[in-house]
């Protein structure tokens, strides 16, 4: 066996390291990464006595999107909108996608409410603005529904799931909004 062949193997190997952990289109964390992340991160915080916060983000309009402009454009807009989510946090936050239209975002060492109103609020603005998609002129909204340990659940698992039975309300009341669960 010679160097090119080990080079080559290594470089297979942290393709495939690579797909297991990140989401193929965005390159942002997939759901497994995130869960072992968020539940690192709640471990941390009953060790340290801090405030771990969830954000399960569902896309508005995104299938009519989708299904006028095809999934081409549909890829690039998640493409972007995965960009737009990075640029919002702080570098320490997780942003994870997890489905086709939906994300989620880790916060560690939330010192308050006022503090994820105000990322929440952020990141509905900056998901809203339009996007120019080859030519096309795209716009949507999103609905975003937080979760909080030690006050909505004690696990991961408890903290998505409050977060996306919530979810309903907010789509049911106009969308492109947040709530707290």
């Amino acid at each position: 066996m010679d160097i090119r062949d080990i080079s080559e193997r290594k470089k297979a190997e942290l393709a495939l390291l690579e797909l297991a952990h990140k989401d193929e289109l965005t390159g942002l964390f997939n759901r497994k990464s995130f869960l072992d992340l968020a539940d690192h991160s709640i471990k941390r915080a009953v060790r340290l006595k801090s405030r771990v916060a969830i954000m399960f983000i569902d896309l508005d309009g995104f299938k009519a999107i989708n299904d006028s402009f095809g999934h081409r454009t549909g890829d690039l807009l998640l493409k972007e909108l995965a960009m737009r989510l990075i640029s919002s946090v702080r570098v320490s936050d997780c942003v994870a996608r997890v489905g086709g239209d939906e994300f989620l975002i880790l916060l560690e060492d939330v010192s308050d409410k006022s503090e994820i109103r105000n990322l929440a609020g952020k990141i509905i603005s900056t998901l809203s603005q339009r996007i120019d998609i080859g030519g096309d002129i795209v716009q949507l909204g999103a609905s975003i529904e937080i979760s909080a340990f030690p006050k909505n659940g004690k696990s991961v698992n408890e903290l998505i799931n409050k977060a996306d039975q919530a979810m309903y309300e907010i789509k049911n009341s106009g969308k492109n909004n947040f709530a707290f669960a």
